[in-house]
């Protein structure tokens, strides 16, 4: 053995683990890919004996990592992330590399979201989380600086602001542009300006909590007094003039064409398109101050301090609350939307659904007469975790089905005790199976796959 190797000890969560010999010179890269052999997982993410993750750059290795012999390593199972674009995919593993598939060339010539061969090793140094317009794609990496490619018309061009994209804390995207969230809470945009790619000018240097955005623009929260500053296209919620007035705003939530925002004092405003919720219900002023926002892809549900719901928009999106469901909308403790349709779970557990019912806005039997222990949205769906008295809980989904890919739900499900759900927002079924060959370049085509929405935040 050579007398510079010494012992590193992996261990799973579950306890499970295993000794790898290493030398100080070997890339961290080359000893996950032998944990993983060793332990039989894939995507494996391996955390230092300070609890912070290894670096999986080409220059990283055993030594400049401080290892030392003997030292436990903790390696966490990573989940493959697939952010979608109008006809391209992104598939990445959170801190490790990230390819891509699709169109690679529009009729113009110019360069789509499917290539991103100009990019390919920065994107191999780690990749924190993807964002996407309709024909691009904007990288987070693990150093917090940002890469893009794709059509330069739609963001995939961030040459001219990549000297600030620096310590990047999130990216937030609409159709047609970029707004990356620094972590001094600064603002950088880049895109289609009249979609948000160029800032207003009370954006340059302000500092903002979060970002929200629209089709067409975005919106964020000023630190300093909770002040609504908003930018983009006018007629989807750039203008925010008619807000401009609130201070102390704590919550945003955006459909598709509007905004909608929650003040301390529990009074909400909306602007934006109309259609899309952008003028507030005048029973939304009335009845008890409000403390939460949800928003399907058109519509807008508040809810008040005393448990009930008041909700405008689009009608067939959950944007009208039909008479019998109303009533049934008192002790609400919790409000999920979907792109269309609305769940309420009440006090005592029970669950009340509106909005379209094809997408969930129609509560299913099985669902009924049981207590709500927690319910994820997917893009057209519900799944509820449901508690029958002394038995093990159960999981009901409804909602649209007739997806390609879409699956039964297992038999096997036993002792459940937490759900989740993806929501995916292009989907062609025949480049996302020809594409997933692409995923071997990820060391391997089995784990665990997340798909997720694109133009929502990191």
């Amino acid at each position: 053995m050579n007398p510079l190797s010494f012992e590193l000890q992996v261990v799973l969560p579950s306890g499970h683990g295993t000794t790898l010999k290493v030398l100080p010179d070997w890339r961290i890269r080359d000893v996950k890919m032998d944990a993983q052999h060793q332990l039989g997982k894939r995507f494996l993410r391996l955390m230092g004996p300070d609890g912070q993750p290894l670096k999986l750059a080409p220059e990283s290795t055993v030594a400049s990592n401080g290892l030392r012999g003997g030292e436990v390593l903790t390696a966490v199972a990573q989940p493959v992330l697939v952010a979608a674009a109008q006809c391209a995919f992104c598939a990445f593993v959170a801190g490790g590399p990230a390819v891509t598939w699709g169109d690679a060339w529009a009729w113009s010539g110019d360069r789509l979201g499917g290539d991103s061969s100009a990019v390919r090793e920065r994107l191999a140094q780690g990749v924190r989380g993807v964002q996407s317009t309709s024909l691009a794609f904007a990288a987070l990496l693990e150093d917090r600086s940002v890469v893009t490619w794709g059509d330069v018309n739609c963001g995939g061009d961030s040459r001219h602001v990549e000297a600030q994209l620096c310590d990047v804390e999130a990216i937030q995207s609409n159709n047609t542009a970029f707004a990356a969230l620094k972590t001094d809470g600064t603002v950088v945009a880049w895109g289609q300006a009249t979609s948000g790619g160029t800032l207003s000018p009370e954006l340059l240097g302000a500092e903002v909590s979060v970002i929200q955005s629209t089709a067409t623009a975005f919106a964020a929260l000023r630190r300093a007094d909770g002040a609504i500053l908003a930018w983009g296209e006018e007629v989807y919620g750039g203008d925010g003039r008619f807000v401009a007035h609130l201070r102390g705003v704590q919550k945003l939530a955006a459909t598709w064409g509007a905004f909608a925002a929650l003040d301390a004092c529990g009074r909400v405003a909306a602007w934006g398109a109309p259609n899309y919720g952008g003028r507030v219900a005048d029973a939304a002023g009335e009845g008890a101050a409000k403390v939460a926002l949800a928003a399907t892809n058109a519509a807008f549900a508040a809810l008040d301090a005393t448990g009930g719901v008041v909700a405008w928009g689009d009608a067939a999106s959950g944007g009208e609350v039909p008479a019998a469901v109303q009533e049934q909308l008192q002790d609400v403790q919790h409000i999920q939307a979907n792109s269309a349709a609305f769940v309420a779970i009440r006090k005592d557990g029970s669950l009340v659904a509106w909005g379209d019912p094809a997408r969930g806005g129609q509560l299913p039997e099985t669902a009924r007469g049981a207590a709500c222990v927690a319910v994820a949205a997917g893009k057209n769906a519900f799944a509820a975790l449901l508690a029958d008295g002394g038995r093990s809980p159960r999981v009901v989904c409804w909602g649209q089905t007739a997806l390609p890919g879409a699956v039964p739900m297992p038999d096997t499900l036993k002792e459940v005790k937490e759900i989740a759900a993806n929501v995916m927002i292009h989907h062609d079924p025949l480049k996302f199976s020809a594409g997933w060959p692409q995923l071997g370049d990820l060391e391997g085509t089995e784990g665990p796959v997340v798909v997720y929405r694109d133009s929502s935040g990191l």
